[in-house]
């Protein structure tokens, strides 16, 4: 995969920005200095994935974004699952078959933490 300066990147430590590449003598690169919030990281190019927004990842896994009274896009899936999201006030409602789960971001903050502790 090849990287550009400026271009936004997912990494293991989250998304940055590369602000540098090394680049060996056959023309490939090899790392990129990668900034993170306040600091930079270099990372070898395997340790990189290029952006992709979570509406990029949500169509990818098979979810359909409508959107519904002008506003924000509905996502569902063949299986039934509707994903909504409400911004102002920070949750997303999970519904299946008309039962619906309303989650908060604090709880979705957790729930990520702990499905990350999980797997390590």
């Amino acid at each position: 995969m090849t990287y550009e300066i400026g271009q936004k990147v997912e990494t293991p430590l989250g998304v940055g920005e590369v602000i540098d590449v090394f680049t060996r003598e056959d023309k490939t690169i090899s790392e990129c200095k990668v900034c993170i919030k306040t600091y930079s990281v270099w990372f070898g190019v395997d340790d990189l994935k290029p952006y992709k927004t979570a509406h990029e990842k949500l169509i990818k896994m098979g979810f359909t974004a409508t959107l519904e009274f002008d506003k924000y896009p509905i996502y569902r899936n063949n299986f039934g699952l509707e994903l909504s999201f409400n911004p102002i006030e920070k949750t997303y409602y999970l519904t299946k078959w008309e039962e619906s789960t309303k989650v908060s971001l604090e709880l979705s903050r957790i729930l990520t933490q702990y499905l990350e502790e999980m797997a390590e």
